[in-house]
């Protein structure tokens, strides 16, 4: 009997052995599950692209190194308080370690540790100040936004996230529905390839990093962005047909934005117009697209030369339109 007692007492540790041996680490990918860290106050993934800064004995700051969206940190020390290059006002920084090696310093609300990382998959995910159906605001998350859940909340109906918003900056302890968001890995991934590929200015690193996304993560909610994405590369209309359109416009506002193509999301900025300043326009798209509350087509115009959307311009005189074969 003692000796079979010995045998499972053996096979019990190797199988403890083998089960924490599978155990991802900080930050790694749980199989069929999403990316998240161990349930770990000092770690944290990024919530937008940083600097990391290096202190000097001087007590001064230089820029060391960069860091991307959904990058992992180890919080090393911290926070502190520094005035650091380019702001007007002290922040709080945490000293960390990048997840290359890099040691530095970094804003602390530009961190979010012990959590899970997600992506919003539709265009309507209200934010909510607490987690109830009666603390909603008016304010919705677009799709491939990159979320921080706090680890605790990870699966309830309403989860606390942090998040980085282009005009407000980093936004904490604020709530979402659930069902929503992702945190499949494969999802993740491949926002945060859409995301690096969106911020990139060289055609062939954004190729590089699409063609990434569909050979490695092909079961993504986002393959037909990746898909958009590659058609924009390729075609200088992005795939949309276009046809005459001649016609005297203004720009209805300031700093209207023009772009290369006729996309919001892949076209590169070409310059950008001031509120009444003329433009002569030669084509616009045959389909409209829908830029944040506004469905309009796409217009091209001259000096500058580029794509803009219709939204944000006014006819000043007639204007004349005749269908091309749509084989642009």
């Amino acid at each position: 009997m003692g000796r079979y007692l010995s045998l499972i007492s053996v096979l019990l540790c190797l199988s403890l052995l083998t089960d924490c041996s599978q155990k991802p680490k900080a930050g790694a990918t749980a199989p069929g599950a999403g990316l998240y860290l161990a349930t770990d106050a000092h770690s944290g993934f990024c919530l937008t692209a940083t600097t990391i800064w290096e202190h000097a004995s001087d007590g001064t700051y230089s820029r060391k190194a960069s860091a991307q969206i959904g990058d992992v940190v180890q919080v090393l020390e911290g926070p502190a308080s520094a005035k650091l290059p380019g702001w007007t006002k002290e922040a709080d920084i945490l000293r960390v370690r990048h997840e290359s090696g890099t040691e530095g310093w970094m804003r602390a609300d530009y961190v979010a540790v012990n959590s899970v990382l997600g992506v919003t998959t539709t265009d309507d995910s209200a934010i909510y100040t607490l987690p109830r159906n009666t603390a909603a605001t008016a304010q919705n998350l677009p799709v491939l936004t990159i979320v921080a859940i706090t680890r605790t909340t990870a699966g309830q109906t309403f989860v606390r996230v942090a998040f980085f918003d282009k005009t407000k900056g980093p936004l904490r302890d604020v709530f979402l529905r659930n069902e929503g968001i992702s945190t499949k890995a494969d999802d993740v991934q491949t926002a945060l390839l859409l995301i690096l590929a969106q911020q990139a200015k060289d055609k062939k690193l954004q190729n590089t990093l699409l063609q990434s996304a569909l050979s490695d993560y092909p079961g993504s909610l986002f393959s037909a962005q990746v898909q958009e994405g590659v058609q924009a590369l390729k075609s200088p209309t992005a795939g949309k047909n276009v046809q005459t359109y001649t016609a005297a416009l203004t720009a209805a506002s300031k700093d209207v934005p023009v772009l290369s193509i006729p996309d919001e999301i892949w076209g590169q900025s070409v310059g950008t117009l001031a509120k009444g300043q003329a433009v002569e326009a030669i084509e616009e798209t045959s389909a409209t697209d829908t830029v944040g509350t506004d469905t309009a087509q796409w217009i091209h115009i001259k000096d500058p030369e580029g794509w803009v959307f219709g939204a944000y311009l006014t006819e000043s005189q007639p204007a004349s339109n005749a269908q091309s074969d749509g084989s642009q």
